[in-house]
């Protein structure tokens, strides 16, 4: 039972601590994908810190609120963020920064 409390003490000092200092998601130039309807682009950020899956699941869920996204996905082992989004509804910029926003908040 002890050994449970100290690994889950570890995690979530892992996952929450000095976090002010770190940097921001950054963009992954990767091949655009085939399938992407008209008007819809794709974007990848590295999310560099991403340490745990609850960090991550408030990552995608943030995302998936911002308009304009059409489809979000996380890969926890390359800590990766791929969104498809409308162009006529948000812009690229717009969108990269306001996942920043939302990784800021949960490093916070």
């Amino acid at each position: 039972m002890r050994q449970a409390l100290v690994l889950f003490a570890a995690l979530v000092v892992a996952c929450g601590s000095g976090s002010a200092n770190l940097p921001p998601p950054h963009l992954v130039r990767g091949a655009p994908a085939a399938d992407l309807a008209a008007g819809q682009e794709e974007v990848t950020l590295e999310i560099v810190e991403l340490m745990c899956r609850p960090c991550a699941a408030q990552i995608v869920s943030g995302s998936r609120a911002l308009p304009g996204v059409t489809s979000v996905s996380m890969e926890l082992a390359t800590k990766t963020l791929t969104l498809r989004y409308d162009t006529a509804v948000i812009a690229r910029e717009r969108l990269v920064s306001s996942v920043e926003r939302i990784v800021a908040n949960i490093q916070q």
